[in-house]
C-alpha cells in the first residue's frame, strides 16, 4: 500500500533528475530552461504528488545542477 504513494515521488525524482543530468548536443532542439522546470516542479507539489519535503529535496537538486 505504501509504494502506491512513494512510487509517483521517485518517478518524478527520476524524471526530474535525468532531465537536469542532461548534456546538450546541439540537434535543434530547445531544452527545458530553469524557469520551466521549477514552475513544473512547483506543479507537480500542488497536484500532490510530491509532499514538502520531497518537493524542498528537488528544488535544491536542481538549483545545484544547473549551478545557481
Amino acid at each position: 500500500m505504501k509504494y502506491k504513494k512513494v512510487l509517483p515521488g521517485i518517478l518524478m525524482l527520476l524524471t526530474i533528475l535525468s532531465s537536469v543530468a542532461c548534456v546538450r548536443v546541439d540537434t535543434g532542439s530547445i531544452l527545458p530552461t530553469f524557469g520551466e522546470q521549477i514552475l513544473e516542479l512547483v506543479e507537480v507539489y500542488e497536484i500532490g504528488l510530491i509532499s514538502a519535503a520531497e518537493f524542498q529535496i528537488l528544488r535544491r537538486a536542481l538549483i545545484r545542477a544547473l549551478g545557481r
